[in-house]
């Protein structure tokens, strides 16, 4: 994780977008490989980079998906953010 503010929300997206193929990647080469020490490194060093740019993500931006939000009260406030198509470049 880059640990800088100053990353745009598209730039940040992209950067989960690219640790998430890593992981999936590494996750369908395990499955016919399951003792591979490297790819088992490689796995873990990409998941949490993950977990990492998603936690920032959410914490600057709003949740991603709904496995990253709690109701934080009586009403649901999902739809209150922007759209994706209404977020600014």
């Amino acid at each position: 994780m880059n640990g800088s503010n100053n990353v745009s929300r598209q730039d940040l997206m992209r950067q989960i977008q690219m640790a998430s193929f890593a992981v999936k990647e590494a996750q369908l080469f395990l499955d016919t490989h399951p003792a591979e020490k490297e790819a088992i490194a490689y796995f873990n060093r990409y998941n949490k980079k993950k977990k990492e740019l998603c936690e920032e993500y959410c914490r600057r931006f709003g949740p991603i998906s709904l496995k990253n939000y709690e109701i934080p009260g009586d009403t649901w406030e999902w739809v209150k953010g922007p759209w994706p198509w209404e977020m600014e470049e």
